[in-house]
């Protein structure tokens, strides 16, 4: 067994395997709007983000926020995620932060769940609730 020391996160990630659905937020020119609803499937899931696979042609830009629907409260790791997210509407706020080809027309997508002492997400809520 070896021990993988170069490991650059903080928290446990698990099999996650469901369906999710994500919009996208795409700032306008005096507020934010949400593309169509999305659909994908989560690999693996921890208190700080997610890994899911979609279609390479349906896949968001690295740096995109995304409302993410996720079966949160049914996850082992719950209590966790509820407590850092940020939760706008049952929905879990996040950023993409990788995506991965996997030549074979679909692609691994990293998102970051934002945290409720982001500065910046009152403004994001304000411009979706307007």
């Amino acid at each position: 067994m070896s021990l993988d020391f170069n490991e650059k996160r903080n928290f446990l990630r698990y099999d996650y395997s469901k369906s999710i659905h994500y919009k996208t937020i795409t700032p306008t020119s005096n507020k934010n709007s949400l593309t169509d609803l999305m659909e994908a499937v989560s690999k693996n899931l921890s208190i700080s983000g997610i890994l899911f696979a979609t279609d390479t042609s349906l896949a968001p830009n690295i740096s995109s926020l995304l409302l993410l629907n996720v079966d949160h409260r049914t996850a082992n790791i719950c209590h966790e995620i509820e407590s850092n997210a940020m939760i706008l509407n049952d929905k879990i706020l996040g950023k993409v932060v990788r995506i991965e080809d996997n030549e074979n027309g679909t692609c691994n997508v990293g998102v970051a769940f934002l945290k409720k002492t982001d500065p910046v997400l009152g403004d994001i809520e304000k411009s979706l609730n307007a």
